[in-house]
């Protein structure tokens, strides 16, 4: 993709009200993101709805097209679209994919065999203990371990990948300028530093509620297989668990107390098919 045409794709996805539906409609409409920026009003109100146009008018009266692109590179933010190669292959086949990913580390730790492990925030020492043993052993092996950086198991996920030496990628549910949660800005950067972090949200993208079921597409539309650790019978990760099935990706769940709360979702899970886990073994 040439500069001026990725700059044009950065500026309209910076614009509030236009995600990732509304960019495809605009390639689809205008057949580039240029073409779309230099058209005049009634084509913008002919081609899309009026709050969209309006916005995209106002806003290119105030900012350079070059502006949004710019303001990334000097914040070690790279913009990847879908139809450059360096997109991760393993998100093209999926529902909805994202036009537009921006990333922080080495992409290539996506092109391996990857694996996400996710679970509950509030975990237990059991669920925290079993979530870093098992991604150790993983990691060990030369996979690629994939979670939201979310408190508990899934800094647990990233954690054990780091202390093996080996890849893990982080899915954030907000603009990459935005950590969440801030307890985990050191984790944040190790990370970089060893893996990659990425998000479809453009930068100032506050980590609202509704960007959490999103960003779980994405989350199992690059792993072979998701892990459920730990998990309420209402948790955020039966989220991701759903998108594998619905991905064709497989679903492990380890197993906890059936006394407890906390693993009524894994419980849950492997009463309705999927393959229960005691140890890395039983993935590989």
């Amino acid at each position: 993709m040439i500069r001026t045409e990725k700059a044009a794709l950065c500026f309209l996805h910076a614009i509030k009200g236009i995600g990732s539906r509304s960019l495809w409609k605009i390639k689809d409409s205008f057949g580039s993101f240029e073409n779309c920026l230099k058209s005049d009003s009634s084509r913008l109100y002919a081609l899309l709805n009026s709050e969209i146009a309006q916005a995209i008018i106002s806003q290119r009266q105030h900012s350079s097209i070059l502006f949004y692109l710019e303001r990334l590179e000097n914040e070690g933010i790279n913009p990847v679209s879908f139809e450059e190669s360096s997109y991760p292959s393993s998100l093209g086949n999926i529902y909805n994919p994202p036009m537009l990913l921006y990333f922080q580390g080495n992409m290539d730790c996506i092109e391996k065999i990857c694996l996400a492990v996710v679970g509950s925030r509030a975990a237990s020492d059991y669920g925290r203990t079993t979530a870093r043993k098992l991604v150790h052993q993983l990691a060990a092996r030369g996979i690629s371990v994939v979670s939201g950086m979310a408190r508990g198991i899934d800094t647990e996920a990233h954690r054990g990948a780091l202390d093996a030496g080996g890849k893990t990628i982080a899915v954030l549910g907000s603009g990459l300028n935005i950590i969440y949660p801030r307890s985990n800005k050191r984790l944040f950067h190790e990370i970089i530093e060893q893996g990659v972090v990425i998000s479809e949200f453009p930068l100032d993208t506050n980590p609202e509620p509704g960007n959490f079921p999103m960003r779980n597409r994405i989350i199992s539309g690059i792993s072979r297989g998701v892990v459920v650790v730990e998990a309420r019978a209402k948790s955020g990760a039966l989220i991701t668990a759903d998108y594998a099935l619905e991905q064709g990706r497989d679903v492990f769940a380890v197993p906890g107390p059936i006394n407890r709360e906390s693993s009524m979702g894994a419980n849950n899970l492997i009463k309705q098919g999927a393959k229960l886990i005691t140890g890395v073994e039983d993935i590989i």
